[in-house]
Order: C-alpha cells, then structure tokens, then sequence
C-alpha cells in the first residue's frame, strides 16, 4: 500500500448536543478480555491506548445486554462489573473521545462454529427458521426490556452513545431476514418490529442518549442486489425511529465470515460506495461504514454526515488516526493481517496481535 504524507483532515460532528471530536471511530471491537461476564483492567488498557488520538467515538464492542444473552464467558455483559465499566467509559472520556458501548443479545440452539465458511447454508437457514419460530412472543419482549433496562444502565456508568447491534447474526439481525424470519405472527409480518421498538423506547427512556444501530448490508444467503433491498428498507425504518446513527457492515458469523473482515483483495473501504448513497439519501442521519480501512488519505469525495469505523488498523497502531491526520503515515505501524485478531476463529481466549505485542 502507498503510503502517504498527505494530512487527513479531520471534522468534528454535532449530534444531540454532543460534539463528537472526529469522523473516525475506533470499531465496537469483542476483545474477550473478560472472565465469566466480568470486564477486567486489559479492557480498560485496551481503551485507553484507542481513545484519544483524534478518535471520535471509541466503542467498547459486544457487551451483552445480560448474563443470559452472553455469546461466551470471553463475552461480557453490562449487569456485571460496574466500577470497571466506570473506568472504561472514564478514560475514553478523559482522553478526548466519546465513550461509546455496543449492546448486544445473542440466543440460539447451537454454540457457534470456528468455521470462516459455511458449506451448509440450507441447514442453517432451517435451524434458524424452526428456531426464530419457537420464541414466543413474551421472550421478544423481554428482548426489547433488557435492550431498553441496558441502555439506561450504560447511560449511568458513563458512555454516552449506545450501538445496537442488529448486525452479523446476532438475535436482532436474523429477526430482520426475510430469509431466516418466517414468523406469521406481527414479529414476522412486520420484521423490524423489535428493533424499531427498541430505538424508540431508549429515545424515550434517554433522550440525551445517543443511539447507534449496526446492521448488515447482506446476509450472504442471497444476491447482493436481493439483500440490498431489505436493508435500505431496514435503514429508513432505523432512521424513521429516532438513530442518530446507522453503522454499516456486512455478513453473519455463521455464513460467512470474510464479508465481516474482507480480505485485501476486495479493496480499500470496500464497502463505502453504498454509504455514501445511504448517507445521501438520509442527510441529517450519522451514517457510519466499516471495512477494509487501511488509509485515510484515500477516503476522498466523502458526505459530511459520512463517518468510519477502523478495527484492524488500529488494533495494530492505536495511534494510526493521529499518525494519518499529521501526515506522518510512514510511521504507522500497518496491520499485516495475521489473522491474530479473530481470537475465537483460532480458539484463543482473547485478542492478540501479529504486528503489535503489547496486546
């Protein structure tokens, strides 16, 4: 990749009265440092080298909503440990960037495989239709409390942006799919039913709240053009509910792994060309896109309400925004894509890096 000396301008962004210092996010990132729901110190380390930094957001990734929904014991959940969660969204505070926290509920009939591949899609669309079929209509709800009862937590011990996570098969997204959602009753009828509840009872309960959902541009089950359809119907939903903020990504864990972390050969901000027409479509919303953002200087022609969510990048250099935005990118220290990262996928019990040690 050329490395540039070019300085990355950097603009702040006004939402609900706050003043989120840059466009770039640091992305709601599973770290796995956490034992049995519990945060520890590593998270609080891990995000006091990512905030700051000209980092607009720095989002503490895959929180559940509680103990019940907790993808693994690596996974924490925000009922649990609330002098650390204090201290997390404390530092990113202190450091200059908005403390933000993805919330997340994931409940199935199977543990997750290590697969990056899915060889049997029509399997896994069968189990998920007998199993989003089998939720009452009780359990739903609940769903939505613990959503609404998690956000109002979150508020309380400091981060003020909530990110929904509606994306890459957690419970959310798959109730979204026409596909895997086949529901006769009104969770079926109407799919959004529970994430537009959700947005508009946290918009009620916390009005200062801001409120983030991350979705799936594709499930991976179906032609892009298909999938393509249902999300922008999904967007103008979020949107007509009262986000502040659509984040964009792609795929689902258990079909297929590389759309959620593209590989190179798919392209720098691979995706950013179908933000920009969901960012101009929807002017006065925060859109926000992922993947494959390696270098800044190259993000031209950018919406004002366009922003970027950076994993890989700055899991390797903390300091890789900064380093952009003072035209200092040959000093970067450049994701190698060692595959590190993807803890769970290698059967570690947190994240690692091939290029940055100290993780």
């Amino acid at each position: 990749m050329n490395k540039s000396s070019e300085l990355v301008k950097i603009r702040k962004i006004l939402v609900r009265g706050v003043s989120i210092p840059s466009q770039f996010f640091l992305a709601p990132i599973n770290t796995g440092f956490s034992k049995d729901g519990l945060p520890d110190s590593r998270l609080v380390e891990f995000h006091h080298a990512r905030s700051g930094h000209r980092i607009g957001i720095s989002y503490v990734g895959n929180v559940a909503i509680s103990d019940r929904y907790r993808v693994s014991n690596a996974t924490a959940d925000i009922d649990r440990g609330e002098g650390m969660w204090k201290e997390v969204a404390a530092i990113i505070s202190k450091n200059g960037s908005i403390a933000g926290i993805q919330l997340a509920c994931q409940l199935d009939n199977e543990p997750a495989t290590r697969k990056w591949r899915n060889r049997d899609q029509s399997r896994y669309v069968d189990r998920q239709q007998r199993f989003i079929n089998s939720l009452s209509s009780l359990q739903l709800s609940q769903i939505v409390d613990g959503f609404v009862s998690a956000s109002q937590h979150a508020t309380q011990l400091g981060f003020e942006v909530v990110q929904i996570h509606a994306a890459h098969g957690y419970l959310l997204s798959r109730l979204l799919s026409p596909t895997l959602n086949v529901r006769r009753d009104e969770f079926g009828k109407d799919r959004t039913l529970v994430l537009s509840q959700i947005i508009r009872r946290i918009r009620a309960a916390s009005p200062k709240t801001l409120v983030d959902v991350r979705i799936s541009m594709t499930t991976g089950l179906h032609r892009f053009e298909d999938d393509w359809d249902v999300t922008k119907h999904v967007i103008r939903t979020i949107v007509e509910s009262g986000a502040d903020i659509v984040s964009i990504s792609n795929g689902m864990y258990e079909v297929d792994r590389f759309q959620i972390y593209p590989p190179q050969p798919m392209g720098h901000a691979c995706y950013q060309q179908h933000a920009k027409m969901i960012a101009d479509e929807f002017p006065s919303t925060i859109v926000n896109i992922a993947g494959n953002i390696f270098s800044l200087s190259s993000l031209d022609d950018a919406p004002n309400n366009l922003t970027y969510s950076i994993g890989r990048a700055l899991i390797a250099d903390p300091e890789f925004v900064a380093k952009s935005s003072f035209g200092q990118a040959a000093e970067i220290r450049e994701c190698r894509r060692t595959g590190h990262c993807h803890y769970f996928s290698r059967g570690k019990p947190h994240i690692e890096c091939g290029v940055n040690h100290a993780l």
